[in-house]
């Protein structure tokens, strides 16, 4: 495992981790490395000091040691270590030493310590050749950003319209339930209604027969 560091004034150091790195480690390697960079790059006071979110970063040892040093650290989105510049900076090492084929462990080190010695090293030439692929990252995440906002969008409305639907099918449900319980207490009224002063015998023994057949009717619907 490889630690390095870099400014638009060219690589710092870059050092060979042989163990398992923790945040202590990493403390470590900051303590050891990043302020003797910063000096052999001749950078200005006020320099930001920039990583992702990688738990090693993050760690309480980490940060209290930031903190002790008065950096100032930039802050990072979560989940975004492909927008760190210097992503760009291992796909370049990669490439290089790959190239060349390094058979062994030692020649790997030294093919590694050598290509990140040819690294760009002016400003124009770093910033140009690291930080404009993070700016075409940057973009795409924004675009993908837009994207899933959109989706997201759809979806509320999706939503939306399922649950208003929803309501219509449940008051439509209501109202059809009111309608029967209208009829039903209809039909019961109509059963036993009395008869009309003075309504003809024959009549009233029509309207009494088909009474009748309702409440039979009636009966074997509800029963």
């Amino acid at each position: 495992m490889l630690w390095g560091c870099f400014s638009a004034k060219g690589p710092g150091r870059l050092i060979r981790v042989k163990e398992r790195m923790n945040g202590a480690m990493y403390s470590e390697i900051l303590s050891d490395n990043l302020l003797p960079s910063a000096r052999a790059l001749k950078i200005k006071r006020g320099w930001v000091f920039q990583h992702d979110n990688d738990p090693k970063h993050t760690t309480r040892a980490t940060k209290e040691w930031l903190r002790k040093k008065h950096f100032k650290v930039l802050e990072w989105p979560s989940q975004s270590p492909d927008l760190n510049p210097i992503e760009n900076l291992w796909r370049e090492l990669k490439v290089r030493v790959a190239q060349r084929q390094p058979q062994n462990i030692t020649a790997l080190e030294e093919i590694c310590m050598e290509e990140w010695a040819k690294i760009p090293a002016t400003e124009e030439q770093a910033a140009s050749h690291l930080c404009l692929k993070t700016e075409a990252a940057m973009s795409s995440a924004v675009d993908l950003k837009t994207k899933e906002e959109k989706d997201a969008e759809l979806d509320r409305r999706i939503e939306a319209l399922r649950k208003k639907n929803e309501a219509l099918v449940k008051r439509y449900q209501e109202i059809e339930e009111d309608k029967k319980k209208a009829e039903q207490e209809g039909i019961a009224v109509t059963t036993q209604r009395k008869p009309r002063p003075h309504e003809p015998e024959a009549d009233r023994r029509k309207t009494d027969k088909e009474n009748f057949t309702v409440t039979v009717d009636l009966s074997k619907q509800t029963g």
